[in-house]
């Protein structure tokens, strides 16, 4: 049988492993008046198993602590750093492709602390440095890959060219992907008509001609589908299309669309690209502006 003191070295050793916090006078049958009522040999055994179970849940629970702290981490370096443009596992073509990237400051700083010294980031291309940029916003061409599975990626460091503990990365496939339109090809709002005044939803309707309009997913010379872009240009020939909100993807052949917006004045892009996402360039995008009530 332990005795009182046997069972207050357990806790204090619980204690200071971080275990468990157990006060000595609770681990004897002296208890103070205001403190818990153990009494007799029994209770001593019984504490005894109390701190053993604490000890046992506590070391179970550290992998479900550290998995939730790490979970949580990813989750802000995703919120911190974002590549807009070429979007993970996409098929771009094998040069002129721009990363188009973005770090939130504020996000940054939530996700890891020395974030605060952020200054400019460093571009890597499988994991070989190809370009400094001195912004924490912008992006940047990538020339000359060969066919096959490459790696992109933007790092954030300090001014002293010292890594914050921030990067994002995304998968490509770089290919011999077409990148320009016909000569003769061309398209068209047919609904809206510029300068109309709509209420939201609208339905939009798109025109193309010289060029096919199937599924995103196989690259075929002459075919494509297209994109709407919110309060944005045409975008250039050979640039991956993002997905977020200001980059409408019809990748099911789709010829017309609702289109949901808050009240104001909007610039429309209708922007036609192959089945990888990858821009045919302004000879194949129109532009218009609407009103939304």
């Amino acid at each position: 049988m332990l005795k009182g003191i046997e069972l207050a070295a357990i806790g204090v050793a619980l204690a200071a492993a971080g275990l468990a916090r157990v006060d000595a006078w609770s681990m004897t049958t002296g208890s103070p008046a205001d403190g818990p009522k153990i009494r007799g040999p029994g209770a001593k055994i019984v504490l005894a198993m109390e701190l053993a179970q604490m000890a046992d849940k506590e070391k179970k629970s550290e992998p479900d602590k550290k998995a939730a702290g790490q979970k949580a981490a990813d989750e802000a370096n995703d919120r911190a750093v974002t590549i807009n443009s070429p979007g993970n596992k996409s098929k771009i073509a094998g040069t002129g492709t721009k990363i188009v990237f973005d770090v939130v400051p504020a996000a940054a700083v939530q996700a890891v602390p020395a974030a605060s010294k952020a200054d400019h980031v460093h571009v890597y291309v499988d994991g070989d440095r190809v370009a400094q940029l001195h912004e924490l916003k912008g992006s940047y061409a990538v020339d000359k890959l060969v066919p096959g599975t490459h790696w992109l990626c933007i790092r954030v460091v300090d001014k002293a060219e010292r890594p914050v503990g921030l990067e994002k990365c995304v998968e490509v496939n770089a290919g011999n992907v077409p990148s320009m339109a016909y000569s003769d090809g061309s398209v068209s709002f047919i609904e809206p008509k510029d300068g109309a005044a709509v209420t939201s939803p609208f339905k939009v309707v798109f025109g193309v001609k010289g060029m096919a309009v199937e599924p995103a997913g196989e690259v075929k010379a002459g075919s494509g589908h297209h994109h709407l872009l919110i309060n944005l240009g045409p975008m250039n020939a050979g640039e991956a299309i993002p997905v977020d909100a200001a980059h409408l993807h019809f990748g099911k052949a789709q010829t017309e669309a609702e289109i949901k917006l808050p009240p104001g004045n909007y610039k429309l892009t209708m922007q036609f690209a192959n089945g990888a996402h990858v821009s045919y360039g302004p000879a194949m995008a129109a532009s218009i502006n609407v009103a939304v009530k």
